[in-house]
């Protein structure tokens, strides 16, 4: 794999264990990224619920299920 310039010039190139630890560490960060959105959710369906809010709206404006929100509710 080579490392390039915002020019598209070859910096260097990277061994392919070098390159492994690379896609592993970006594919982390996507992880974290979308378990942190899903928390947020989540957060908000809290709040949802506090407010007396209806399931179904709480799900169409979240994008959580049902059944989600439903074990929210129970865990409060």
């Amino acid at each position: 794999m080579y490392i390039l310039n915002a020019d598209d010039t070859i910096v260097r190139t990277i061994s392919r264990e070098d390159e492994i630890k690379i896609r592993a560490l970006d594919s982390g960060k996507e992880e974290g990224i979308k378990e942190g959105h899903k928390q947020e959710q989540m957060t908000i369906a809290k709040e949802m619920l506090k407010e007396n809010m209806d399931v179904k709206t709480i799900a169409k404006i979240t994008k959580l299920s049902i059944k989600q929100i439903e074990d929210l509710k129970v865990n409060m």
